[in-house]
């Protein structure tokens, strides 16, 4: 299987680079770098097409919010896409391939989620999204309906199959 990281930016130039930087250490199934821009005005375009000329940048006239990874997800090729926001970033050279191996041992998952860290490098509480103790569950696989689609993997026919992200109302 091979492997998207499409990351969606607005106005967030630093980090762009820092999470399309994190994205070129990856190792193994990653065949493209997709970057939605939603319209940005801070230099984060231009970024892009200067210092990262492998990645394929889809510049939209304006901010469609969190609907704007369906054109990324679209124009992907990869059967897995990894979603980032723009100041996500994969913090081993392994994320990407341990995602695509997870799809491969559970054929019928669609999304796979990334452990997400603070900026302190411990692990994230996410209460609200989940019930379990993040400490105990940390590294466990089990089924959820939470998905965090800044840091996240989905399969790509699943993710078009059911339409993407609701546009904004």
């Amino acid at each position: 299987m091979r492997a998207a990281i499409v990351v969606l930016n607005y106005q967030r130039c630093e980090a762009l680079r820092r999470t399309l930087e994190a994205a070129r250490r990856q190792r193994g199934p990653v065949h493209e770098v997709v970057v939605v821009d939603n319209g940005s005005t801070d230099g984060s375009v231009e970024m892009v097409r200067r210092d990262f000329p492998d990645v394929q940048l889809i510049a939209l006239d304006r901010n469609e919010g969190t609907a704007a990874r369906n054109v990324g997800v679209a124009a992907a090729r990869a059967d897995i896409v990894v979603t980032l926001d723009n100041d996500v970033l994969l913090t081993t050279a392994e994320d990407v391939a341990r995602a695509v191996d997870a799809f491969a041992r559970y054929p019928r998952a669609a999304v796979v989620d990334f452990m997400v860290l603070g900026p302190d490098g411990r692990l994230s509480r996410r209460d609200w999204c989940h019930p379990r103790d993040p400490d105990r569950w940390a590294e466990a696989e089990f089924p959820t309906s939470c998905v965090l689609e800044g840091a996240s993997a989905c399969r790509r026919a699943a993710f078009l199959a059911v339409g993407g992200y609701w546009p904004p109302l």
